[in-house]
């Protein structure tokens, strides 16, 4: 196959980002593929694109993108409409079928900046229009395939996965010794920071357990003065903030921590999760979203209930105290996450794509 994927920015550290990277690095093996992007600091190849239109208007206008060659399909990205309305744009030049991939978009409560909540206003508003015209949708979940269902779009699932031997290998400890932490002494947090990952539940959930293990949070693309708020409820606590951190030494975290926190109020996806359960930890998580689809309850974590601050640090103060617990939990982990390994669900994406072109090659 011949495929053009158009997403607004593969970086690293982003979930999505993560995911275009080695959806690209799977694919690539026995198909054509050009990624259509605006930035790129993950080291794949790209075709850059540029703003169709200068000021806010930008982000709901095509990209400029140039001289195309010959593909079979165009697949877009959601968040944001951009690439979507890019694809439809060259699934009309090249007459070609064009998929839309979803992640789903955080709904605007979990924000407090205004610009932020009104861009995802926006883009809410505008996405079902711009989903009539694709031939296809692709999500990334049981959990957002009934909320695009419920919106009165039918979708099929390609599950993200993880390149499961890049967790086995064993990483150097220098970022340990360079931020201070004692090797299976630490709680993990690795992500965006941003208000809809609940970094701030993570923290005061921390303060309530009162264990002697420190947080270590991990990221950044910090989003307005989150960043900030987090440092200034952290004073005087043994909380580590590490900024971002190379691949090596983010996989190295994942692999020397105690355990992994996720205090976030609802994800459609999260690769984190299985990369913590990769690295054969268990998890903490809310049980909201997709949670459940990537976390198996009482064996490889524990779901707590949505906003139960009490009930997190609850399971963080279990966790810290039981050693044997941990490593049951983390070799269960460890077997489940393998089933997510991209030579086991890539091959869902190449049989959506093979189907939508056979599909579009019949009606026409």
């Amino acid at each position: 196959m011949r495929i053009c994927i158009v997403v607004d920015k593969v970086l690293r550290a982003e979930g999505m980002g993560e995911y275009i990277t080695e959806l690209y690095k799977y694919l690539s093996k026995r198909n054509k593929v050009d990624i259509l992007t605006r930035m790129e600091n993950t080291g794949i190849p790209i075709k850059k694109v540029e703003w169709g239109v200068r000021g806010p208007l930008r982000y709901f206008r095509p990209y400029k993108y140039g001289k195309l060659g010959r593909y079979d399909i165009v697949v877009s990205n959601f968040p944001t409409v951009a690439p979507i309305l890019t694809a439809i744009r060259i699934s009309k030049e090249l007459n070609i079928p064009h998929v839309v991939h979803d992640y789903g978009i955080v709904s605007s409560s979990h924000f407090s900046g205004l610009r932020t909540k009104l861009a995802h206003k926006v883009e809410t508003a505008i996405m079902p229009h711009t989903y009539t015209k694709a031939d296809k949708i692709l999500t990334i979940s049981k959990f957002l395939q009934r909320e695009l269902k419920r919106r009165g779009f039918d979708s099929e699932i390609g599950y993200g996965g993880i390149t499961y031997s890049k967790y086995q290998k064993k990483r150097s400890t220098n970022a340990l010794r360079r931020f201070g932490l004692e090797t299976g002494r630490y709680i993990l947090y690795v992500g965006r920071i941003s208000e809809h990952k609940g970094v701030h539940k993570l923290i005061r959930a921390w303060k309530i357990a009162k264990v002697d293990l420190p947080l270590v949070i991990v990221g950044g693309h910090p989003v307005g003065d989150y960043d900030k708020r987090l440092k200034e409820m952290s004073k005087g606590e043994n909380i580590v903030f590490t900024g971002k951190l190379s691949e090596n030494d983010a996989i190295a975290m994942f692999q020397n921590c105690a355990f992994y926190g996720l205090a976030s109020g609802g994800e459609a996806y999260n690769l984190t999760l299985l990369e913590a359960q990769a690295c054969g930890k268990p998890v903490v998580v809310f049980n909201a979203g997709a949670v459940p689809e990537l976390v198996l309850d009482k064996k490889t974590g524990f779901l707590v209930k949505a906003d139960d601050l009490k009930g997190f640090s609850e399971k963080i103060r279990l966790l810290s105290a039981n050693k044997k617990l941990r490593e049951r939990m983390g070799k269960e982990a460890k077997k489940w996450a393998r089933k997510f390994d991209w030579n086991v669900v890539g091959k869902d994406f190449e049989r959506i794509y093979l189907k939508a072109i056979k599909g579009w090659r019949g009606r026409r």
